[in-house]
């Protein structure tokens, strides 16, 4: 039986009314009665329903009713009407949600009075939108005005009545109209065309005239063909840009095969994917591929991000799916990491993260293949990743470059994925290849909504009768169906077990990046950031030998985040997080290796403008010391007789021009930088100084710091 759920805003169908599910709890859930123009709330006993389902009496209606619409290409008073209505409504989901029930009933609704005055709403005007906005599920193109063309209206198919184009000079005008007779005869032409490779879009078009737009005539006995008159007959530029609308980059390449590709497809089969195999998880083939489907940001659904990167790792012998990742690393070592960090998950546990449950000997985890099959994509050729595979005791077989059918076992597999989605994708951000494609606009599903449709692929995949696979007379006496899951306990039983991971510890260590760290009294510092693992006496000891001096040690760290490092102790893997009482440290646990090097990136642009800034700053402060000292020109030496009493002296006189009494006579100034005047009136120059003595490169103190502050 298929299972059913109703989930919020689900669509409720009972026969007779529609309603919106708008609140689910334990015992009953509440519906906004839709296809009405009335607000009218209902509460539904959950019991009834799920007995009413599955009875078949109710159903759950599919909510595919509201388009997707490009807000840039409204107009401008239509996008800021939409601006206002969906703050508005936020406002009442603010108020009254998640049941929405205080909108109901005629009791006085302060809240809404507020909105409505808020927003200048006319009050039946706010009533219709809510009304709306709660029947479509709260989705904002509820809003948008209808009267809006671009909204409701497709494309406008015209019915030409006269052949369009510049009138002809030299030759007489053709009257034809390319309609469906013509595209007719046009995609019989091209037909041709893509029969074979010597074939010319001038020599189909001629053959299409001869047999369409000429007759056959008998004089004398002699058989002569004659065309019908020039304005009867498409012209060869209507029929060219016929076919140049029509074939996609992709079916000219098809057609025209370069010699890589001939090599490719076209070369003699004398053995296939199974040769030199024995048994599971000796060979397994890895590839990654670009989707053809268009996400959305998880943060704002509102956001087209474009295709993910899917890593597939597929067993040769029982075709058993053994590792996926769902991610947007592409060409990287780290997509590779990610599906072995994969190999190694517990498929339940990890399927469970996506709402996903099963048994887990569907999917089998915890093994390490003998060998990769892979090709020469710069991933899977990096040095990095053959010391990853080094090190796991896994030997890579890189196949020769453009031969994608040497890993067939993959690259067919992804045909399928692809196939299996794009119907189910269609018009909801599957990426077609064709001029008209709207993908980015119809993307809907997030990474994570995506990779759940991944593994509820590769539970079907492990399960299913493959036709394609070939079993051998063994397996047939055996009795042996070719189902990947039973092909791996076969394979289990003639072969034994495949290796698995007994050291958790020593694989997830190889898939760190190695790194050099210094080691001093601070802790272990790397990228100018400080680590510390105080339960590690042993480090804890080093630190304090070391003092003010740096020594070089091991670490490894994670590129999917750098709030930790990691180094071996006595053969044990420890963890240094880091010092979250280092000020230098807040706020970066939790990034990615690459978005912190973007913040150092910034912040070395700041140091750069800083180092000018001072230097601007260090300039005029020698410039001013430099003419105060000048200005003095004693006429004789001082004299240090009675030095005591005159210093004391001069100490009173000096506390008397410090006195309060003179501050409180003095104006007050503002001087907060920033403030929008300036700070002091007059610049920090003696009496004596000239304006002509000015250096021609010197900014004065004021003028740097407000040129510092104004790009800052």
């Amino acid at each position: 039986m298929e299972e059913m759920s109703l989930k919020t805003f689900d669509i409720l169908n009972t026969g007779e009314v529609r309603y919106r599910i708008l609140f689910i709890r334990n015992d009953c859930a509440i519906g906004c009665q839709m296809d009405i123009s009335k607000m009218i709330f209902n509460y539904l006993s959950l019991e009834v329903v799920k007995d009413k389902l599955i009875s078949g009496e109710w159903v759950i209606d599919p909510d595919d009713s509201y388009p997707v619409v490009d807000m840039d290409s409204l107009p401008d008073a239509a996008r800021k009407k939409f601006a206002e209505y969906k703050k508005c409504m936020q406002e009442v989901v603010a108020a009254y949600g998640p049941t929405f029930m205080g909108l109901s009933g005629k009791a006085s609704k302060p809240e809404v009075d507020r909105i409505i005055n808020s927003y200048h709403l006319n009050r039946r005007l706010f009533w219709r939108l809510v009304r709306l906005y709660l029947q479509s599920g709260c989705k904002d193109v509820s809003l948008i005005d209808k009267r809006t063309a671009s909204v409701t209206e497709p494309k406008k198919e015209y019915t030409y009545t006269k052949r369009g184009g510049r009138p002809a000079v030299y030759s007489t005008q053709s009257c034809v109209i390319v309609d469906d007779k013509v595209r007719g005869y046009f995609e019989e032409a091209l037909s041709d065309y893509k029969k074979g490779r010597q074939e010319t879009y001038k020599g189909v078009y001629e053959d299409m005239l001869k047999r369409h737009y000429s007759v056959q005539k008998v004089q004398n006995g002699e058989v002569s063909w004659a065309f019908l008159p020039q304005e009867q007959i498409p012209t060869y530029w209507q029929f060219y840009n016929y076919t140049r609308k029509t074939l996609s980059a992709e079916e000219k390449d098809q057609i025209r095969t370069s010699k890589a590709e001939q090599r490719n497809n076209k070369r003699l089969l004398l053995s296939d994917a199974m040769k030199g195999v024995r048994g599971p998880a000796d060979t397994v083939e890895v590839d990654a591929l670009e989707t053809d489907i268009s996400l959305v940001s998880e943060r704002d659904r509102e956001q087209t991000i474009g295709r993910a990167i899917l890593y597939l790792m597929i067993d040769v012998w029982t075709r058993v799916i053994l590792a996926i990742s769902v991610g947007f690393e592409n060409n990287s070592v780290l997509g590779c990491t990610n599906l072995l960090l994969n190999l190694a998950d517990d498929k339940a546990e990890y399927a469970k993260r996506y709402g996903i449950t099963f048994s887990p000997e569907l999917w089998p985890s915890n093994v390490i293949p003998r060998r990769m099959r892979m090709d020469r994509g710069a991933d899977f050729r990096s040095d990095r990743l053959k010391e990853i595979l080094n090190e796991l005791g896994i030997e890579r077989m890189l196949e020769p470059a453009a031969m994608g059918s040497m890993k067939g076992v993959v690259e067919q597999e992804f045909r399928q994925i692809q196939a299996n989605q794009n119907d189910i994708m269609e018009n909801k951000g599957l990426i077609e290849k064709r001029h008209d494609s709207n993908h980015h606009k119809e993307a809907m599903l997030t990474v994570k909504e995506f990779t759940a449709m991944c593994i509820n692929y590769v539970l079907s995949h492990n399960q299913k009768h493959l036709m394609y696979y070939k079993v051998n007379k063994k397996m047939q006496d055996a009795g042996v169906e070719p189902v990947p899951i039973k092909l791996w306990e076969y394979g289990c039983r003639i072969y034994g077990n495949p290796l698995p991971i007994t050291n958790r510890d020593q694989f997830l260590w190889s898939l760190l990046t190695p790194a050099k760290a210094s080691l001093n009294r601070e802790g272990i510092r790397w990228k100018d950031l400080y680590y510390i693992n105080l339960s590690d006496r042993t480090l804890l000891r080093d630190m304090y030998r070391q003092q003010k001096k740096a020594k070089k040690i091991d670490v490894r760290y994670d590129p999917r985040d750098i709030g930790c490092l990691y180094y071996l102790r006595n053969g044990k893997l420890m963890t240094a997080p880091l010092n979250a009482d280092k000020f230098r440290n807040e706020g970066y646990a939790g990034l990615t290796y690459q978005e912190y090097l973007d913040y150092d990136k910034a912040m070395k642009q700041e140091q750069a403008h800083g180092r000018w800034h001072n230097t601007n700053v260090s300039i005029n402060e020698r410039a001013v010391n430099r003419e105060i000292v000048d200005s003095v020109q004693p006429a004789t030496y001082a004299s240090p007789e009675h030095m005591r009493e005159a210093r004391a002296i001069e100490k009173q006189e000096h506390n008397k021009e410090n006195a309060v009494s003179k501050r409180l006579e003095q104006p007050q100034k503002d001087t907060i930088p920033g403030s929008g005047r300036k700070p002091i009136d007059e610049t920090a120059t003696s009496e004596k100084r000239k304006p002509d003595d000015t250096p021609l490169d010197v900014l004065d103190f004021e003028t740097a710091l407000r040129d510092f502050e104004d790009r800052h």
